[in-house]
């Protein structure tokens, strides 16, 4: 069957980041007020627990423009969460292996079009199914693949898991796969791809992460290592039961108890779903990314142009279309490059506004729509700008 061409529109205001328009103080302000009113407010009654960060982008690093951290980081020691807190990732850790792999397209050491079967042997995925997708269709999610970390064999014990190679054994013994083609989101993408890299650059994933992304973009509090547990790593709560303590929820304590969501995470980083940041730290790499300091401007174009459209348009506009690691969209009248990340404990938004020259993060340690309401609240606010 033939495939569709790639959806590629390329956005011509790429090619000049630093002209950002900076957001009236007229708008700014009430924003930020209203969003310290609506963190105070959410946080007293136990739906809020994080921190928000919104950033101006001005090719050193950014600058940060509001910064608020509210809740618990940790309910055994009664630690609080500090705008410096590192946060389980979810799915933003996509953003981060898609720019891995624009570095080493760069480099010409890896090539979009050609077929995963020429960078892993058959032992690590089947010829039969990697001859037939390419790296173009790892990063859109169009490879017909599924998402073995939502699935029994990885549920059955996470903590198990404490190898890379264990996670890529799930990967080739996944049956559930279809057509080539068709954008179907889900993470087993970017676990071939984290191998991928690892072959290309001749390090762990990882370690070529750490090398390649987060030190070249100065997020010294982001990795991958996750035995031993990172210092200043929130724990995530639920209202799920998998064991352990339980704790009332602040502010409402006749709701559901709240359980450390430790026992579904594996022992090792996971590419596309499973690594740990700080909002400062996201900044960080919106700003490398957006002043063209990370990779090549062609590649900038790639990652932050639609490439595929994914149905979720009418509904949801800011992901009408997904580039590579990042969905793209529209905010009102911005141009909006984003991405999430959710879980049991775990609430990530991430949005960049090429245009505004301005980053939002929101990392919660709570369940979803802990900090996809106040993403939603910024959005608002920031649709108004003209």
């Amino acid at each position: 069957m033939a495939r569709p061409a790639p959806l590629v529109l390329v956005f011509s205001a790429l090619a000049a980041p630093l002209a950002a328009r900076q957001i009236p103080d007229s708008l700014l302000q009430p924003a930020m007020h209203g969003m310290d009113s609506l963190l105070q407010e959410r946080a007293a009654r136990g739906a809020f627990s994080g921190v928000v960060l919104v950033g101006m982008l001005n090719g050193r690093g950014g600058r940060v423009l509001f910064a608020r951290a509210n809740g618990i980081a940790d309910r055994g020691t009664g630690a609080a969460n500090a705008v410096g807190t590192r946060f389980v990732t979810g799915s933003v850790a996509k953003t981060f292996v898609a720019v891995g792999a624009l570095k080493l397209v760069d480099a010409g050491t890896l090539a979009l079009d050609t077929a995963v079967s020429r960078y892993l042997p058959d032992s690590v995925y089947s010829h039969a199914r990697g001859d037939s997708i390419t790296v173009r269709e790892l990063l859109t999610h169009t490879a017909g693949l599924g998402d073995v970390v939502t699935g029994p064999a990885f549920r059955a014990s996470p903590g198990a898991i404490t190898r890379f190679e264990q996670l890529l054994g799930l990967v080739r013994a996944d049956s559930s796969v279809g057509p080539v083609g068709s954008f179907v989101y889900g993470g087993d993408d970017y676990l071939l791809l984290g191998a991928i890299l690892a072959r290309a650059s001749g390090q762990t994933f990882a370690d070529y992460m750490r090398h390649a992304v987060f030190e070249a973009a100065g997020m010294a509090n982001t990795g991958y290592i996750l035995v031993p547990r990172p210092g200043d790593l929130a724990r995530g709560y639920t209202t799920r039961n998998l064991g352990g303590p339980a704790y009332a929820r602040p502010g409402d304590p006749n709701g559901a108890p709240l359980h450390a969501n430790d026992p579904i995470l594996p022992g090792v980083g996971v590419p596309g779903a499973v690594a740990y940041t700080t909002a400062t730290d996201l900044m960080h790499f919106a700003d490398a990314l957006w002043s063209h300091r990370l990779v090549s401007d062609g590649a900038l174009a790639a990652l932050w142009s639609p490439q595929v459209l994914t149905g979720q348009g009418d509904r949801n506009p800011a992901n009408r279309a997904y580039g590579f690691g990042f969905f793209v969209g529209t905010d009102g009248s911005q141009r909006l490059v984003n991405h999430g990340g959710t879980g049991p404990g775990v609430d990530v938004a991430f949005d960049i506004y090429p245009d505004l020259g301005c980053v939002v993060v929101v990392l919660a340690n709570l369940d979803p729509p802990a900090a996809q309401d106040v993403r939603a609240f910024v959005r608002r606010a920031f649709a108004e700008v003209r």
